[in-house]
């Protein structure tokens, strides 16, 4: 993470990456996000 305020963060990458690239690390980050917050449970 290179700075976080107000909520907001950002993040510096070791190399460039594609925009496939890209997306595909989003999805996971945002898939064990929600994970973890149980927002995928269904007894909720």
């Amino acid at each position: 993470m290179r700075w976080y305020k107000s909520g907001f963060a950002g993040i510096v990458f070791d190399k460039p990456l594609g925009f496939e690239e890209l997306a595909e690390w989003m999805g996971k980050r945002l898939e064990v996000a929600s994970l973890r917050t149980g927002a995928w449970d269904r007894n909720r």
